[in-house]
């Protein structure tokens, strides 16, 4: 991979960056409501849909952080060439 490759894939790292602080700014939405439901509302179906989405969501941040990771590590490879 060339110079050009990497400040590509620099410039997407940006991008994953930015995606991660959305990701994690929903997710703390989500937990705050949860959070405020109360214990019967919490396992109710709404709470129950709640409680997924942050799951899914934690999920998400999990593996957009993987895909930031892996292609920083390409990029240090280029970088070593």
């Amino acid at each position: 991979m060339n110079k050009t490759r990497a400040k590509k894939l620099n410039k997407f790292v940006g991008q994953l960056e930015s995606m991660l602080e959305v990701v994690q700014e929903q997710l703390d939405g989500e937990q705050e409501s949860y959070e405020k439901l109360s214990e019967k509302a919490q396992e109710s179906e709404k709470g129950q849909e709640s409680s997924a989405a942050i799951s899914e969501l934690e999920q998400a941040l999990q593996s957009i952080e993987e895909a930031k990771d892996a292609i920083e590590n390409a990029i240090s490879s280029i970088e070593l060439d």
